[in-house]
């Protein structure tokens, strides 16, 4: 019998050693704080899971948040968070908030935005806001062949892709932006041959301009500010990148 005690205290006292104690579990409207290294930025998600295409606003390290809700998917618990300004309101995972109580990270200055990581794998690198339905750039791979003929027109390189819709008659119209600030409008068929319009257009509206992704095609970082997020574009059969598309996140 007393062996079996002594063994039975053995297994308890392992169990108890593996374990790690659990981070305070946040109440509905409670305040909290994004902990994270101090200059780290944190996607605000749609739902309650890592994916492409779900992040709806950016939470910098010491940012006070509200607590709406709860949810728990597999081991991770998540909650639903409101920026005490109504900037944003989503989904982050609970590991990186803290009760309010809690010492806070200095803020700095942001740095670009970096990804949230799985605690068993690393999450892929590009995330973006939310894609609307009406989002040219879902059909852009398609109307690739379009896009490059009219960049290879353009006499002010970069030049940056502001819009590509399809056309009667299997024709595209792309609409770009050069390194001089002017604006072009370009006719082409699908296939990419040789344009068959090239004409200056106005400046578009704010409301145009920030309501879509800009692409550039090169490959390397596209000269534009913080208040644009980036995806890269990669072949779907081998992983080649094809460019880079630019989502708005300033309001």
């Amino acid at each position: 019998m007393r062996r079996s005690i002594v063994a039975v205290l053995g297994v308890l006292a392992t169990t108890l050693l593996g374990m790690t104690p659990a981070a305070a579990a946040l109440e509905v409207g409670e305040r909290a704080v994004v902990a994270v290294r101090p200059g780290v930025r944190v996607n605000v998600r749609a739902t309650p899971e890592i994916a492409n295409g779900n992040v709806v606003g950016v939470a910098t390290a010491g940012r006070e948040v509200e607590i709406v809700a709860s949810e728990r998917r597999g081991d991770q618990l998540w909650y639903r968070v409101r920026a005490l300004d109504r900037s944003f309101e989503g989904w982050m995972r609970g590991d990186m908030l803290q009760g309010e109580a809690v010492a806070r990270p200095a803020v700095t200055a942001d740095p670009p935005a970096v990804e949230q990581v799985r605690l068993q794998a690393p999450e892929p690198a590009a995330s973006v806001p939310p894609r609307p339905a009406t989002d040219w750039s879902i059909r852009l791979r398609e109307l690739l062949p379009a896009i490059d003929s009219c960049l290879r027109q353009g006499s002010a390189p970069p030049l940056a892709v502001l819009r590509a819709r399809e056309m009667p008659l299997d024709m595209v119209e792309v609409v770009l932006r050069d390194a001089s600030n002017r604006y072009w409008s370009c006719v082409v068929d699908r296939q990419g041959r040789t344009p068959i319009a090239w004409n200056p257009v106005p400046a578009p509206s704010t409301t145009a301009r920030s309501s879509g992704p800009v692409f550039y095609r090169q490959t390397a970082n596209p000269l534009e500010d913080r208040c644009y997020q980036a995806e890269p574009v990669r072949d779907e059969r081998d992983g080649t990148l094809l460019g880079t598309l630019l989502y708005p996140i300033c309001r």
